[in-house]
């Protein structure tokens, strides 16, 4: 997911990107990740995709950490000073989208996800102050038994079943879909429809639907105070 949003974040003109990696280029990457090809192999990602967008747009201020994330405060150095967060994270399964909401949360950032099954995509958006974060969402899901009762219990919250089970087509869809979120929230030009929302594009009958929904939650430990 991370080469396919870059991407599309140079097309659409964003100048100032800053991203996080911490692996190298292996071949069983260049079927899905759009940046990279066979003379890349062995190479740190975050290089190879710098010097590639560079190469599309070559004014852009663009900033890699070549890191693994592993606590918040990780997260909390790496969107310092942005304006928007895009996570595709989905490493350590259990912890990163928790941290990611405490980060963004305490820092005011919006932030859009996103992840995929073999069978669904889903993305979601949090505003710190307009909707309900992540721990809103798991509160609810928890009273109410929604659709991912089991994931936050057992796997971690809203990740990939599989650890490679995606192609570029099926990327390419999920990246359209939150980069059309992301421009909405830059430009304002249009309504969210992932905020505080958690929506599927289903692969097999190409239809997006909302899957959940959940609201701010006023007893919330993360975003009570916003």
């Amino acid at each position: 997911m991370g080469s396919h949003v870059l991407y599309d974040l140079a097309a659409l003109g964003v100048y100032n990107i800053r991203g996080v990696d911490f692996d190298k280029v292996e071949l069983s990457n260049l079927n899905r990740q759009i940046l990279y090809n066979e003379s890349d192999i062995g190479q740190l990602k975050v290089e190879v995709a710098r010097n590639r967008i560079l190469q599309f747009l070559p004014s852009a201020n663009i900033e890699f950490f070549n890191k693994k994330i592993s606590c918040v405060e990780d997260i909390e150095n790496i969107i310092s000073g942005q304006d928007i967060v895009i996570s595709v994270l989905d490493q350590p399964r259990d912890k990163i989208i928790d941290w990611l909401n405490q980060a963004c949360v305490k820092h005011h950032l919006p932030f859009i996800c996103g992840a995929f099954d073999s069978k669904c995509a889903v993305y979601y958006s949090v505003i710190p102050g307009q909707s309900g974060c992540i721990e809103c969402w798991k509160t609810h899901a928890k009273k109410s038994g929604l659709l991912f009762q089991d994931v936050i219990q057992k796997n971690g919250f809203v990740a990939s079943s599989s650890l490679n089970v995606a192609i570029s087509p099926i990327i390419s869809v999920l990246s359209g879909l939150i980069l059309t979120e992301f421009l909405k929230m830059v430009t304002q030009i249009g309504e969210l429809q992932s905020l505080g929302r958690l929506c599927s594009f289903d692969f097999l009958t190409a239809q997006t639907s909302v899957a959940e929904f959940w609201e701010k939650d006023s007893g919330c430990l993360i975003c009570k105070s916003d």
